[in-house]
């Protein structure tokens, strides 16, 4: 999900599974990033900054509902109030 403050800030959340490994299933967590392309080139992966995990804990991605593959739903936003972005998922 991506979304631009008011300022031009922008902020993507996403599913990341960098905490996976052999012995679990399928650990998932959510995330945010940003870039100010008022004085970075949100091209260049290097101008995104100050990841944030979002979820307490991981959750398994693979005890999700399979449409095709394991799927976490529709569920997921991000909105802003022109300053402060608000994420949310289900």
């Amino acid at each position: 999900m991506v979304r631009v403050s008011d300022d031009g800030t922008v902020t993507v959340i996403y599913y990341d599974f960098r905490f996976n490994t052999p012995d679990r299933d399928l650990p998932t967590d959510v995330w945010s990033i940003h870039c100010h392309p008022s004085t970075a080139d949100c091209t260049d992966p290097d101008s995104w900054s100050g990841e944030v995990r979002l979820t307490e804990d991981s959750f398994n991605m693979k005890e999700m509902p399979f449409a095709r593959g394991n799927f976490p739903g529709d569920y997921v936003g991000l909105d802003t109030d022109g300053s402060n972005l608000f994420p949310f998922w289900s």
